[in-house]
C-alpha cells in the first residue's frame, strides 16, 4: 500500500485532507514535503495498520491532537492522551505573562499547579533555564504523562513531579523562600454551562479536569482557600479562567487578601483570560 492509497483512503473516510495528512505525517514520520515528492513509497503493513486505526477513530470523533498522541504547544510537540486535556493555544497566555513577570529573576521556584500533561511547568523551565518547576497534580495517572514529558524535553534536573491536592505538594517538597510564582490552569467549566461544550470534549476529555462546579469557580476558591493559611506567599500568582468568571474571581481574591492586586488580561477573542495576582 503507497503512501498516495493511503492518503486516498482517508479522504474517502470522510476525513479532510489535512486530516489525513497529519495522520501519515505523524504515525508513518515522513516531513510534508517527502509525502508529496514520493507519493508512491509503499509503506509498511504496520505504518498502514495505524492510519487505517487512526481513520476510524477520527470517524468516531476522537480528537486529532489524541489520535495524533501528541500536540502543540508553546512551539513544541507534547505527548497528550485521553488523560489529560488538550492544551488550548489560550494557555499560552499564561505562559508568556509568567515569562515576562519573572524575566529579571535570576534563580527560584515556580509551582504549576493541576500540571496535567505538564505543558505549563515544563515550558517555563525551558524557556528559563534558571527556575525549578514543581508540577503538581492530583490524578496519578496523569502524571505518568507528566514525566514522559520531562524526559522528553530533557529537563528532569530541574522539573520535579509531584501528587497530590492543589497547593498541600509544595509544603513539605520545596523550599518555600525561594517560590517565585504559581501558575494554576485549574477546572473552571460549571457544570450550568454544560451544554455548550464541544460534543468531542464531553465525550473525549477528562471530566475532573473540566469542571469546576456550578459556577466553575470551586475549585479555584478551594485553591485560594488553601493559599490563605500558606506559610508564604510568593510574589505572583498566575490562573486562568472562563468567559465572565473574571469579576467574581477577583471579587473572592480581595475580600480574603490585603495587600494585593489583581487584574485580568484578554485572549484573543476579548475574554478575560489570564487572571494576575501580584502580593506586595
Amino acid at each position: 500500500m503507497t503512501i498516495v492509497s493511503v492518503l486516498k483512503q482517508g479522504i474517502n473516510f470522510g476525513l479532510s485532507i489535512k486530516q489525513v495528512e497529519d495522520v501519515i505525517q505523524t504515525l508513518i514520520g515522513i516531513s510534508r514535503e517527502r509525502l508529496f515528492l514520493y507519493p508512491d513509497v509503499e509503506l509498511a503493513k504496520g505504518g498502514y495498520d495505524a492510519c487505517i486505526r487512526a481513520f476510524y477513530r477520527l470517524l468516531q470523533g476522537e480528537p486529532l491532537f489524541y489520535v495524533l498522541g501528541m500536540s502543540p504547544f508553546c512551539g513544541r510537540e507534547f505527548l497528550v492522551d485521553r488523560r489529560c486535556l488538550i492544551p488550548r493555544p489560550e494557555t499560552e497566555f499564561l505562559v508568556e505573562l509568567c515569562l515576562d513577570r519573572l524575566k529579571h529573576v535570576a534563580s527560584g521556584v515556580v509551582f504549576d499547579v493541576g500540571t496535567g500533561s505538564g505543558v505549563i511547568g515544563i515550558t517555563l523551565a525551558v524557556e528559563k533555564p534558571e527556575l525549578q518547576v514543581v508540577c503538581s497534580d492530583n490524578d496519578q495517572g496523569v502524571l505518568d504523562l507528566t514525566r514522559q514529558n520531562v524526559f522528553r524535553f530533557f529537563c528532569e534536573k530541574r522539573v520535579r513531579v509531584e501528587y497530590g491536592d492543589l497547593l498541600l505538594p509544595l509544603i513539605n517538597t520545596t523550599n518555600l523562600s525561594s517560590l517565585q510564582a504559581i501558575v494554576a490552569n485549574l477546572p473552571y467549566i460549571g457544570t450550568e454551562e454544560f451544554s455548550y461544550i464541544e460534543p468531542s470534549v464531553e465525550q473525549f476529555e477528562p471530566p475532573g479536569a473540566l469542571f469546576g462546579g456550578r459556577d466553575g469557580l470551586d475549585v479555584y476558591r478551594a485553591f485560594f482557600d488553601q493559599l490563605y493559611n500558606f506559610p508564604i506567599r510568593p510574589p505572583f500568582v498566575f490562573i486562568e479562567i472562563g468567559q465572565g468568571q473574571y469579576n467574581r474571581i477577583r471579587q473572592y481574591i480581595l475580600d480574603m487578601f490585603d495587600t494585593v492586586a489583581v487584574c485580568a488580561y484578554k485572549d484573543f477573542a476579548g475574554i478575560d483570560r489570564v487572571v494576575e495576582i501580584h502580593f506586595n
